[in-house]
């Protein structure tokens, strides 16, 4: 790969879906025995909308590393987006036996969980963690694990923690107004309201 610093930048999409792919291209052939290099053409083909090609990609990675934990949080990841939750759990519970410290692995799990109804089992996957290394995402997901479990007094209290670390969490703002809702605090609920 040739790069010229006095090139002009891409004038459309599809140039920079070409520039983009011609790089990842190069650097896999520059490193084709790294999975890291793989890992970027696989997120490249998820960000292209290339799914299937993004999951031959991460099973390169595996050949090359059966233990490479991006390569299953990756599939995981589409697995989700495609609404297959059994196996988005399944992948990301293998990538947590690899890495029990990757919060992207844990958040796919306690998303699928919610997806499956079993939010009962969120809390476990995430509340530990998330008093080492908090994280808004975390927070949200236990808000919704909770509120689907009843509990609205431990759901606004995830939904504000998320909000604390990420005052723009629209989707938390509205979790929140409903647990206020629930909890009887009609003027909180509306605020909150307001500013989702």
């Amino acid at each position: 790969l040739v790069i010229d610093p006095d090139a002009p930048l891409p004038t459309t999409v599809e140039a920079l879906n070409q520039e983009t792919l011609r790089a990842v291209e190069a650097l896999v052939q520059l490193f084709p025995d790294n999975p890291d290099a793989l890992e970027m053409k696989a997120r490249v083909q998820v960000w292209l909308g290339n799914s299937a090609q993004a999951e031959e990609t991460w099973q390169q990675c595996l050949k090359l590393n059966p233990k490479y934990v991006h390569a299953y949080v990756g599939m995981a990841s589409t697995a989700a987006a495609r609404a297959e939750h059994e196996k988005s759990l399944e992948l990301a519970k293998h990538a947590l036996t690899l890495d029990s410290q990757n919060f992207q692995a844990r958040a796919i799990s306690a998303d699928a969980l919610l997806q499956l109804g079993r939010a009962q089992d969120v809390p476990g996957v995430l509340e530990e963690h998330l008093s080492k290394d908090p994280r808004s995402r975390g927070h949200y997901l236990l808000g919704q694990a909770y509120a689907q479990l009843g509990n609205y007094e431990k759901a606004r209290d995830n939904y504000e923690a998320a909000i604390r670390i990420y005052p723009d969490y629209r989707e938390a703002y509205n979790g929140l107004a409903v647990a206020y809702e629930r909890l009887g605090e009609a003027d909180k609920a509306q605020q909150t309201m307001d500013k989702f």
